[in-house]
């Protein structure tokens, strides 16, 4: 697991972002394949999937502002999921396999 702290702000009281990436196995015998990693960020086309809670957009507005700084992304594509409770249609997972290279998702609350 890898961890990137995100400050924001020189003033006090500033306020930090701790960003976790868990690379956790799949489980034995799972349906689900994971996409191959991209070799490198720089240049990709990120997608940003916002599952539709409450300060997700802004959780994952820091993680794109962060990784835009970091790597120079070509473009940040977001988009909204109506319900948080439900899965994403999948006309907005075509959609985003179509126009981007990557996706970040994270809940909120």
């Amino acid at each position: 697991m890898s961890q990137i702290t995100v400050r924001e702000g020189t003033g006090s009281p500033s306020r930090s972002v701790v960003l976790i990436r868990p690379d956790a196995p799949m489980q034995a015998g799972s349906a689900r394949e994971l996409s191959a990693r991209l070799a490198r960020l720089d240049g990709a086309r990120l997608g940003i999937l916002d599952n539709g809670k409450a300060n997700a957009d802004v959780l994952l507005g820091v993680a794109a502002d962060e990784l835009r700084s970091r790597f120079g992304l070509r473009s940040v594509t977001a988009r909204r999921k109506t319900y948080p409770t439900y899965p994403a249609p999948k006309e907005l997972l075509d959609e985003l396999a179509r126009e981007v290279d990557c996706v970040v998702t994270a809940i909120g609350d």
